[in-house]
């Protein structure tokens, strides 16, 4: 914006965290690091909405997130009693903000835009949300689940959507999901997928193995 407006200069502003490492300490991929700085390729906002696969050492912190982590704004002292629902129509609706995991595992292209088009995290695509609502399915061990996530291995043409699927399936353990893991170890021809398979497979022999 250019104005000729003679606006006043602000006060410089001044570090505010003193000693507090609260966000530092509670953040779950360790993201945050000293001197207010980030590396983001670590920040959950910014892993839920790469495309590809998420690296391993991140899908078990990521929990129920589909898109986004607000972990170090809510511990944020500076933030707490700050009047921020001013305006009804800013509210979030809880069906929206927090879906029901496993409708999301069939949406169809159409039916994502129309449910969740005007929403921010709806911006990459479904792909992302689909690849972190599989992890979250798995970070809770749903065993319901299990059925729809052999059915997007078996026939997803998305390598990320059937790796994601096979490595869920296997963290899930049941033994439908083993059986399923086999039959697609014989078919399969992406090579990234076929790792991810053999990941599953490895949380079985590891049960076994307990």
């Amino acid at each position: 914006m250019i104005t000729n407006i003679p606006f006043r200069y602000d006060e410089p502003m001044e570090d505010q965290c003193g000693d507090c490492r609260l966000c530092i300490d509670v953040c779950p991929t360790g993201a945050i690091v000293e001197g207010g700085q980030l590396n983001a390729t670590r920040c959950i906002s910014f892993l839920t909405q790469t495309k590809g696969f998420l690296p391993d050492e991140f899908r078990g912190v990521i929990g129920n997130r589909l898109y986004g982590c607000d972990t170090c704004q809510t511990v944020c002292p500076k933030n707490k009693r700050k009047a921020n629902q001013i305006h009804a129509e800013f509210e979030p609706d809880p069906e929206i903000a927090k879906p029901l995991l496993e409708p999301l595992l069939k949406i169809s292209n159409k039916e994502f835009k129309a449910k969740f088009g005007y929403v921010s995290g709806s911006w990459r695509g479904k792909k992302p949300i689909q690849r972190n609502a599989i992890l979250a399915l798995a970070h809770f061990k749903e065993k319901s689940a299990v059925p729809a996530l052999i059915e997007l291995l078996k026939s997803d043409e998305r390598p990320v959507i059937r790796g994601t699927a096979a490595w869920a399936i296997g963290k899930i353990g049941t033994e439908s999901g083993l059986e399923a893991l086999k039959q697609a170890q014989l078919v399969e021809q992406d090579a990234e997928v076929a790792e991810e398979i053999q990941k599953g497979l490895a949380f079985y022999a590891e049960e076994l193995k307990g």
